[in-house]
């Protein structure tokens, strides 16, 4: 699956605040300094979608394009975010 992000950089602490199918707004407590931020996103994404994450586009941006290999979980929060 591919999905657009828009990050917030620099808060108090890692938190997905919107997801929709087409769109995911992420909070980060890491800076967007040498890669930290990606890190972290990367890292907590894989922990909480239980599947590979990768940045397709927009390394250097707040803006990016992710690529879920495995999109059930993504769409089980989607789904509770509905609900």
């Amino acid at each position: 699956m591919i999905i657009k992000a828009e990050i917030k950089t620099n808060k108090q602490k890692f938190k997905i605040i919107k997801i929709t199918p087409k769109l995911i707004t992420i909070q980060t407590k890491a800076q967007a300094k040498e890669g930290k931020a990606n890190k972290e996103i990367i890292t907590k994404l894989k922990k909480i979608l239980k599947s590979n994450v990768e940045i397709i586009k927009g390394q250097k941006s707040n803006k990016k394009t992710l690529l879920i290999e495995n999109d059930k979980e993504i769409q089980k929060i989607i789904n509770q975010k509905k609900n």
